[in-house]
């Protein structure tokens, strides 16, 4: 069996050790080490999954883990990726036609998403 030499390929091998150890240390409901590890060696992806998976768990961080978290979620949520990404996905949706095969309570839910975002 040949192993994947690409360059990405190193870097998502470390992004599956660390997350399978972020996800053993919130097991043992170690969430400062947990969000630490995250914070310090995985990607913004890595730090939202873990954020779903816990909840806000601010009592159990450190201060300034806690800071530190809530400083690089509103990074994220500022940058507009998500909403862009969505934007994106709903008009190459439309110019194929599917978007007009959706119900018009699924389209309604759409059009309010990219009226929110407006």
């Amino acid at each position: 069996m040949q192993r994947d030499k690409s360059p990405g390929s190193s870097k998502q091998s470390k992004l599956t050790v660390t997350w399978t150890r972020v996800m053993e240390l919130v097991k043992r409901k170690q969430f400062e080490e947990a969000y630490r590890l995250c914070m310090k060696e995985a990607d913004d992806l890595y730090l939202l999954r873990l954020v779903a998976q816990t909840g806000p768990v601010v009592k159990q961080l450190e201060d300034r883990t806690a800071v530190a978290v809530i400083n690089r979620i509103n990074k994220i949520v500022r940058s507009g990726a998500f909403e862009s990404i969505e934007v994106e996905w709903i008009e190459e949706a439309n110019r194929r036609g599917i978007f007009q095969g959706l119900s018009k309570h699924e389209q309604n839910e759409y059009m309010d998403t990219l009226y929110w975002f407006s």
